[in-house]
């Protein structure tokens, strides 16, 4: 027991809670979507054992099952319903009409600070400047 690792279950743990996932007939409820949620954790913890410098991506799997625990956890506990994902797609057509206003906005920034810049550089040089007179 002392030289057994974790991940060596995971493989039997996944199974089974899987088994659980697809024997499921009608609306899971919170407890399904919690156990799906776990796969796609446990699938990810799985990845992460095996991953060289940092952790691994967030894959879909996670997204979806986190999208369908917190969506029934609003739904039933304070009546809220999650945006649908295809929003997203819908008001995809907006970004060509909005992207020159954001680029303006990240110019207009990068301007203010080019001119902070030199603000900043030229009140360092009359300093010295100053500093060197009167020593």
């Amino acid at each position: 027991m002392k030289d057994e690792h974790i991940g060596q279950y995971m493989p039997q743990l996944m199974g089974s809670m899987a088994a659980m996932i697809d024997g499921a007939t009608g609306n899971m409820g919170i407890d399904g979507h919690l156990v799906r949620l776990d796969l796609a954790l446990l699938d990810y913890g799985r990845d992460y054992t095996h991953a060289r410098g940092g952790y691994p991506p967030i894959t879909p799997q996670i997204n979806e099952a986190l999208r369908g625990f917190l969506s029934h956890a609003f739904a039933t506990r304070f009546n809220i319903r999650l945006p649908s994902s295809l929003d997203a797609i819908l008001t995809s057509d907006m970004k060509p009409f909005c992207r020159p206003t954001w680029e303006g906005l990240l110019e207009d920034e990068r301007h203010d600070a080019r001119e902070a810049r030199r603000d900043f550089g030229a009140a360092v040089l009359s300093w010295l400047m100053f500093w060197r007179r009167n020593h």
